[in-house]
């Protein structure tokens, strides 16, 4: 009789609960208690924990990756990178002497029938001599005997030695974004 009585009861309260034990409320969330020093349990909440970080890390990664896709993509690329031109050398002779209007025409005319030479500029007043070659298909030393066949004492000028403010990120790390870049854009 107080079996059926707590049935009854039990019916009318207006939480659910269970016939066999009464003292659970709602049967489908019921879970089998587990000993929290158990091997198990350890193994069971590492695992949980693992699954959780890793998805976390697999979405912060992809989210990174989108941005980094977007970033090159914004902006479009130069035309050297579209065209995929090989890139240039410069090279600046400084001259011992004056150049007149013919050795400069003759030299000029000879350094631009060099293979591998893009350009070329005299300045007579300053005496230089700047060209701009392709470094695989000329070299400079061909160039400055270029110059020399004409009785002139070329000397390269440095640019390296520019003592100033320089930028506090290193070379290697911006040619690392500028390359990551070019590998990302799909234009």
């Amino acid at each position: 009789m107080g079996r059926l009585f707590l049935v009854l009861v039990s019916g009318l309260s207006s939480k659910k609960r269970n016939f066999l034990n009464p003292s659970i409320t709602n049967p489908r969330r019921y879970v089998q208690p587990k000993e929290k020093h158990s091997f198990f349990f350890k193994i069971y909440t590492m695992k949980t924990f693992f699954l959780k970080t890793s998805k976390v890390l697999l979405t912060i990664c992809l989210v990174i990756f989108a941005g980094l896709v977007v970033w090159a993509n914004w902006e479009e690329p130069p035309l050297s990178q579209r065209l995929n031109l090989k890139p240039i050398n410069l090279s600046v002779f400084n001259i011992n002497k004056t150049i007149s209007a013919e050795d400069s025409a003759s030299i000029s005319g000879q350094l631009t029938a060099q293979k591998g030479v893009t350009a070329c500029t005299i300045n007579r007043i300053g005496s230089t001599i700047s060209v701009t070659y392709h470094g695989d298909e000329t070299s400079e030393n061909v160039l400055k005997s270029i110059v020399e066949a004409k009785n002139y004492i070329a000397k390269k000028v440095e640019f390296d030695k520019y003592d100033g403010p320089q930028c506090p990120v290193p070379a290697e790390y911006l040619d690392f974004f500028t390359n990551l870049k070019s590998s990302l854009c799909f234009r």
